[in-house]
């Protein structure tokens, strides 16, 4: 019998403006440790496993995300940003 996985949360600081991220559902093998996108006009593709939660904190402004169903009830959205458009795929 297989038990469930115990992912520690994961927090993405959104620092510079212009910022393009996509998170989709990744491999439960792999789990997102977080990190910072502090680069203006970054495109990025993370991949979150199901069930592990994330933080996402936005402080540049205009930044597009676009999540995928699946795992958008696993993510918290917090802007301090102008401009930000949150978005499923």
């Amino acid at each position: 019998m297989q038990g469930s996985i115990n992912y520690s949360s994961a927090t993405i600081l959104i620092l510079g403006s212009g910022t393009k991220l996509t998170i989709k559902k990744g491999s439960k093998s792999i789990p997102l440790s977080g990190g910072t996108l502090s680069s203006s006009g970054t495109e990025q593709t993370l991949y979150l496993p199901l069930g592990q939660r994330l933080n996402l904190n936005i402080f540049g402004s205009g930044a597009d995300i676009g999540i995928e169903k699946e795992v958008m009830q696993f993510i918290t959205v917090t802007s301090n940003a102008s401009g930000t458009n949150v978005f499923e795929l």
